[in-house]
């Protein structure tokens, strides 16, 4: 969390789930260091004296998130470093089985700044990470949850997940495929049998981006989810469209 207005409206919507769901929230907050601080360390730490600089954050990061800590367990954390880093850190230390970030920041220089850290922890994370979308509300429940299959090795994770997010919130679920095959929605259906849940099969063609975008724009869609692989690098057809189904979703994204 960096205490910015974005961030304070995705908070909102990021607790919300998480009392949907039912599950605690590791509020972090990073205090980065200055580019070149590390040159002249002892002078750097005279001037910026950590420990008030600690215990600032910590009381900002309380009355940032005051109001939305009602029936949600909320850990509150703050720690030194790059934020990117921190947080990979926090998801091992912490036991994190989600990451939910802000993809971009208010500003030009922000969305710069904070889509290079949103990248890194897609990249590097060792558990899912969620990332909102572009017309994000804050109040809105999960209802329409919508799960892209490229049937690739992880196929069965992904399905899990998003099952675990409908069952949690009530809400139903679609499977969708881009591409082509008989055998397709035979293989989802047997995809939501084994991770114990109800769910349409799509199968549908033309560019996997453009496709489940507009897929989860016509049926309105409150979560898209789609899977990485074994390196965390975005998985099969997905690789090159992840980036963008990512960034022009209207609705959050799950990348698993």
């Amino acid at each position: 969390m960096d205490f910015s207005s974005h961030c304070a409206l995705v908070g909102v919507e990021v607790f919300a789930a998480a009392r949907q769901w039912g599950v605690e929230i590791v509020a972090l907050h990073a205090l980065g260091l200055p580019t070149g601080s590390d040159e002249d360390w002892q002078a750097f730490l005279q001037l910026v004296k950590p420990d008030r600089q600690r215990e600032m954050a910590e009381q900002r990061l309380m009355k940032f998130i005051k109001e939305e800590v009602a029936e949600v367990a909320c850990c509150r954390v703050v720690v030194n470093g790059h934020p990117a880093k921190e947080i990979l850190e926090a998801v091992d230390r912490e036991g994190v089985d989600v990451v939910m970030m802000p993809r971009r920041g208010l500003t030009a220089f922000d969305s710069i700044l904070f889509g290079s850290v949103a990248e890194r922890v897609l990249h590097k994370a060792k558990c899912p990470v969620w990332t909102e979308g572009q017309d994000a509300e804050s109040s809105k429940r999960y209802e329409d949850v919508l799960c892209a299959v490229d049937l690739g090795p992880a196929a069965a994770d992904v399905v899990e997940w998003a099952a675990t997010v409908t069952k949690r919130s009530g809400a139903k679920l679609r499977l969708i495929h881009v591409g082509h095959g008989d055998g397709a929605q035979v293989e989802m259906k047997h995809l939501a049998e084994r991770a114990g849940v109800e769910a349409s099969c799509l199968v549908r063609s033309g560019p996997v981006d453009e496709v489940i975008l507009r897929e989860a724009e016509l049926h309105g869609a409150d979560l898209i989810v789609i899977g990485r692989g074994e390196e965390r690098q975005f998985l099969g057809r997905f690789r090159s469209h992840a980036h963008s189904i990512i960034h022009r979703s209207p609705c959050a994204v799950l990348s698993v």
